[in-house]
């Protein structure tokens, strides 16, 4: 087995290869694929799980994907190839989140800076936005931003457009 050169960082980012192959899960599921991109192959592993249910590509076929660092690689032996986690579809519209407020969430420093929908998707709005956008526990939300996946297996949405409201640039948090 060679090194394994799991890319580090929790940011998506643009990934374009063809589908060499498919891998399947020890229940006969396609868990994943194996594309070759221009620096050599690189696996994307699909979500699982209600709702996780997505087309399947065939081999031979171009994708164009956003994918991140699939964490749980590191806990194994080093593999081949790098190892990112499927996140959408790159030509697919920005990342939106629907969903009510179950809870809010706070920064370190105690100050509310997003809410965890009852979809376990967490909307990131950084102290400003909470200010900017009036949010409660049974507030309705629909969010656009950036993805990334959570430790939990849903989304973190760092958001740019609450409830039709664009966020004014803050302070980073």
């Amino acid at each position: 087995m060679g090194k394994h050169r799991n890319p580090a960082g929790p940011e998506t980012r643009p990934l374009a290869g063809t589908v060499r192959q498919h891998n399947f899960s020890p229940k006969g599921e396609i868990e994943g694929v194996l594309l070759d991109t221009d620096s050599g192959p690189v696996q994307v592993n699909f979500p699982h799980g209600p709702g996780a249910a997505r087309s399947v590509p065939t081999p031979g076929a171009l994708l164009r994907l956003i994918v991140a660092p699939d964490h749980r690689a590191a806990d194994h032996a080093p593999g081949d190839h790098p190892v990112y986690e499927f996140v959408s579809d790159a030509d697919a519209a920005a990342p939106v989140a629907e969903g009510v407020v179950a809870r809010l969430n706070y920064a370190r420093h105690g100050e509310p800076n997003g809410v965890v929908l009852d979809t376990g998707d967490f909307v990131h709005l950084k102290p400003h936005g909470m200010r900017q956008v009036a949010l409660a526990v049974g507030t309705r939300v629909v969010a656009e931003g950036t993805a990334r996946p959570t430790v939990t297996g849903h989304r973190v949405i760092e958001a740019t457009v609450v409830n039709g409201t664009e966020l004014a640039h803050g302070e980073r948090h």
